[in-house]
């Protein structure tokens, strides 16, 4: 019988390890519950490829206790029949799926991230589909390298998710700072805005397959946050007359309210983040219209040094209105871009889906269209491109490999590669 007892060498073995994904990856659209997720970043920080062209991993079973940990009341092969066995009630590895979004590529991908997976001989052995391996395999550009020490500490998978999230829009972030705007100082904080919808589904909150709609719209390269509102919505009556079921889940979205998602999602994150990770964060609700509806949220994000003084400070409230604008203003300034852009890659509909995401401001849509001319590739969705544009989302066509600077301390992290080199100025515009 395979020993199965860990040793120190084994934990600082493990420990010690980085892993790689890909940005795409990060923000991909998936569920995993705490045990899969972190199984998987456990393989994917061991893979090596195969004569055959393959990805593949042979996990030690002692090395698996750190997955199950100390605290799981099962054996430990009662473990690994439950993260192999697939069921309606429980996640398996081998229910991995992931919706990853290319704006620029006008591509939507879905993945499976496991082909086939077999514990043997005190190993777990696992083979990645062919579909997930440019997202973690020989990475050159546009991805994070995370902690699998800091990963592997945390006991939620909300705060995985968010680490990581959270981890690679910092480091995108301070790349800009240094090498785009010059404006960088050591231990900065950053700021980003997420739709509300849009974190949440990416936290695996928000059970798409219970609305066909939402199926349909997040499947789409820019997804309508505003819509998928909307639809929530008029499933909420619907799920107080459903009878429960024991082998599904029974909400169509988890913690739809701002202070339940606050109470429940960020706060423990937070406090998980602060205690034995790189990163910490502030989360503020973005506000709008008349009867203040929480639609964003906004992340501070900042490094973790090792004993921060960090101070409550009373929540804020960060109040975001639309300018007011009338039908006539709105379809007066339509056309003004339309005879910017030209009617044949762009319609009424395309020009007015543009000037909402730019405030209906013309010059953030001029900006954006100078940028796209610029680019140095075939762009086969003008309109999806012009969007990620105003929104700060698109890449450019040439990557920028940065220096990476030597390892000195606590919190000093190889800086990672972006495509970023068209959106000077853009950021320097907003």
């Amino acid at each position: 019988m395979a020993n199965n007892s860990i040793t120190v060498e084994d934990s600082l073995a493990l420990l010690s390890r980085d892993y790689d994904k890909s940005n795409d990856l990060i923000n991909a659209i998936g569920q995993a519950n705490t045990l899969v997720h972190k199984l998987t970043i456990i393989c994917i920080s061991l893979a090596k490829e195969r004569n055959d062209g393959s990805l593949a991993t042979k996990v030690p079973g002692r090395w698996l206790k750190f997955v199950f940990g100390k605290d799981n009341s099962n054996s430990f092969y009662d473990n690994i029949k439950d993260v192999l066995h697939k069921r309606a009630d429980k996640q398996s590895l081998l229910d991995y799926y992931l919706l990853c979004y290319d704006d620029e590529q006008k591509k939507v991908r879905g993945i499976n991230v496991v082909d086939t997976a077999e514990f043997k001989n005190g190993e777990l052995e696992v083979i990645f589909t062919s579909g997930i391996k440019p997202y973690i395999w020989n990475l050159q550009n546009n991805y994070t390298k995370l902690s699998l020490a800091e990963a592997m500490s945390l006991k939620e998978v909300y705060s995985i998710k968010l680490y990581e999230i959270l981890k690679a829009a910092y480091n995108y972030e301070e790349w800009i700072a240094k090498n785009k705007l010059h404006t960088y100082i050591p231990n900065n904080s950053y700021e980003i805005v997420y739709d509300l919808i849009e974190i949440q589904l990416r936290l695996n909150l928000i059970d798409a397959a219970r609305d066909e709609r939402i199926t349909r719209e997040i499947s789409k390269v820019q997804p309508d946050y505003d819509k998928i509102r909307k639809y929530l919505a008029e499933n909420v009556e619907k799920e107080k007359n459903r009878e429960p079921d024991p082998k599904k889940r029974n909400y169509i979205q988890k913690y739809r309210n701002w202070s339940s998602f606050r109470t429940k999602v960020l706060n423990p994150a937070k406090k998980e983040l602060e205690e034995k990770t790189s990163i910490c964060f502030e989360a503020k609700p973005v506000r709008t219209g008349r009867g203040g509806l929480t639609t964003a949220v906004r992340f501070k994000i900042y490094k973790n040094l090792l004993h921060p003084e960090l101070e409550e400070e009373k929540e804020e409230v960060i109040v975001e209105e639309q300018p007011e604008i009338s039908e006539v203003e709105k379809y007066s300034l339509a056309f003004k871009v339309q005879t910017l852009l030209g009617t044949e890659n762009f319609t009424m509909d395309n020009v007015l889906d543009i000037l909402k995401d730019a405030g209906y401001v013309y010059e953030k849509v001029e900006t954006a269209y100078n940028l796209m001319k610029k680019s140095k590739t075939t762009i086969d969705n003008p309109t999806g491109y012009m969007r990620s544009l105003i929104k700060g989302n698109a890449t450019a066509s040439e990557p920028i490999k940065p220096k990476e600077k030597k390892k000195s301390g606590f919190g000093n992290f190889p800086q990672n590669t972006y495509n970023f080199n068209e959106l000077e100025d853009l950021l320097l515009d907003n």
